[in-house]
This record gives C-alpha cells, sequence and structure tokens, in this order.
C-alpha cells in the first residue's frame, strides 16, 4: 500500500468517527420533527 493511499484511509477514518460523534447531538437538534415529515423530505429531496 503506498503513502497516498494510507493518507485517504487515514483522512477517511477521521471523518467517519467525526460523523458517528457528532450524530447524537444532531438528532437531538431534531427530536420535535415527526418521523413522516423526514421520510417525506428524504424521499422528495432523492429525486
Amino acid at each position: 500500500m503506498d503513502a497516498k493511499q494510507t493518507r485517504l484511509g487515514i483522512i477517511l477514518a477521521l471523518a467517519a468517527y467525526f460523523i458517528w460523534g457528532i450524530a447524537p447531538a444532531y438528532f437531538k437538534l431534531i427530536y420535535y420533527v415527526p418521523a413522516d415529515e423526514i421520510l417525506t423530505h428524504r424521499v422528495i429531496w432523492s429525486f
């Protein structure tokens, strides 16, 4: 494995840790939004 792939792997691992670390705070912010509204937005914005 060369240095470029190693660096990319480390960056992606750090990004994954960051996303998993901030996810609980995000879900706390949107706890009052109904599930059907979130689902509707996900369906609409996926097109």
